[in-house]
Order: structure tokens, then sequence, then C-alpha cells
């Protein structure tokens, strides 16, 4: 009997942390896809013939407890490097934007890497 309760408590054990991880991991996908869906704000955003002078956040969206938001990289490279950012319960995730400003200002998208 010993050995089964034993057993009991073992498997019991695996199976919250299965949980456990299975909820993280959940919110870090929900996290991804909002960053996703950032960069693909901003790809409309450039496409519009829209301007941005690197210097504050954009903020795509705030809704409960998500923030949305694109920010750039304080180095001046060519072509710059911005990240749409997505923030949710304290789980954050990127994708990197590389975009290229042409002669009349408007913003060109080189590549977006979403890792």
């Amino acid at each position: 009997m010993c050995i089964l309760l034993v057993l009991i408590l073992g498997i019991n054990r695996l199976a919250t942390f299965s949980l456990s991880n299975t909820k993280d991991e959940m919110k870090l996908m929900e996290a991804h896809y909002a960053a996703e869906r950032g960069a693909r704000w901003f790809y409309t955003y450039c496409n519009g013939g829209n301007h941005w002078d690197y210097t504050d956040d954009i903020d795509v969206e705030t809704y409960d407890n998500v923030h949305i938001y694109i920010k750039a990289d304080p180095k001046n490279t060519n072509p710059k490097h911005v990240m749409s950012c997505a923030d949710l319960n304290g789980v954050s995730s990127r994708v990197h934007i590389y975009i290229r400003e042409k002669e009349d200002h408007t913003l060109e998208i080189v590549s977006i890497k979403p890792h």
C-alpha cells in the first residue's frame, strides 16, 4: 500500500508540473502572437508612407493586460533595427524588424525576424 501511495503522489506531482509548464507556454505563445500582431501593424504603418523619429515608442494597442508597442534600437545603423514588443502579465516577447528610410523619409521594411 505504501508503494502505491508513493506512486500516486509522484504521478500527481508530475501532472502538476506539466500543467504549470503548459500554462506558462500558453502565456508565452499568446505574448508572441501579440508581438507578431504588432509587427503586422508596423508593416502596414510603413506601407502607408508614415514617418517616425525613433525617439518615442509607438503604442500599437493596450487592452486588458496586454501592451503592444514598437521600440527603436538607439544605435544608428542602416538598416535600422526596431522591435515589436508585447507584454502579457509579466511575460514579454519580441519580433525584430529591420527598416530602411527612403529618400522621401518614408519607411521600408527590409526584413522581419520572428525569433
